[in-house]
Parts: structure tokens; C-alpha cells; sequence
């Protein structure tokens, strides 16, 4: 379910509502898999994937923050 939260996120939806596409979240969770796919690949512990992923989340919903932001809309 993390995963799937994480490519919703990452992908462009608001955890705090709001709209995503299909596509977006798509993307997302298939740029986490790849990640994943290649942290395993080359021997990186989970606990530092899990890490990425939870970087990689705050770094979405910040940036679309300032997007929101930028454009005028309410975050």
C-alpha cells in the first residue's frame, strides 16, 4: 500500500485532495518500480529504499506546493 500511495503522490495527486491523472500516478509507481528494481539490482539495503522513497514523497508535496503556489491556487 506504501508503494502505491507513494506512486499516487509522486505522480501528481495531493494527499491533502485534489486531482491526479491515471497517467501521472502510472508514471509514478512505474518510476518506483524501476528504482526499486535497481536498488535491489545492485545490493542496497531495504531500509535506504524505504528512505528514498519517503525523501522522494516529501520532495513531490513540496513541490507541488510551490507549484500551487506559483499559479495562484490554494495548496
Amino acid at each position: 500500500m506504501f508503494y502505491g500511495v507513494a506512486g499516487a503522490v509522486i505522480g501528481g495527486t495531493a494527499l491533502m485532495g485534489g486531482s491526479g491523472t491515471v497517467l501521472g500516478t502510472f508514471i509514478g509507481v512505474a518510476v518506483l518500480t524501476v528504482l526499486n528494481n535497481g536498488f535491489t539490482l545492485i545490493g542496497v539495503d531495504a531500509f535506504y529504499n524505504d528512505l528514498f522513497i519517503g525523501i522522494a514523497i516529501l520532495l513531490s508535496m513540496a513541490l507541488g506546493y510551490l507549484i500551487a503556489r506559483i499559479r495562484g491556487k490554494p495548496a
